[in-house]
């Protein structure tokens, strides 16, 4: 398996624990672009929203903020978009 498609299924499956649809469907036709022929019938916008929500980073700078004073949610550019934050917005405290 090659690293890029590593870091899809890597995605697909926080996905899947997130259910997030969006997210699957792209991942989805990432394997199958694989399997047919990358260059041929991949998506550049699929890829780049993997490979955004991929190097995402888990926590934010300021993490270690006390618990009675949580920090708010990251939103991505997509979540401001939709005008909701998504499952890949929120992260444990």
């Amino acid at each position: 398996m090659t690293p890029r498609m590593q870091i899809v299924w890597t995605v697909l499956e926080a996905a899947k624990d997130a259910a997030d649809p969006m997210i699957i469907n792209a991942c989805r036709r990432l394997i199958e672009a694989d399997r047919l022929g990358w260059h041929k019938h991949h998506n550049p916008k699929d890829y780049a929203l993997v490979r955004e929500i991929y190097d995402a980073p888990l926590l934010p700078p300021h993490a270690n903020l006390p618990a009675d004073n949580p920090p708010a949610p990251i939103m991505t550019r997509r979540s401001r978009e939709q005008g909701r934050l998504g499952s890949h917005d929120r992260y444990p405290i």
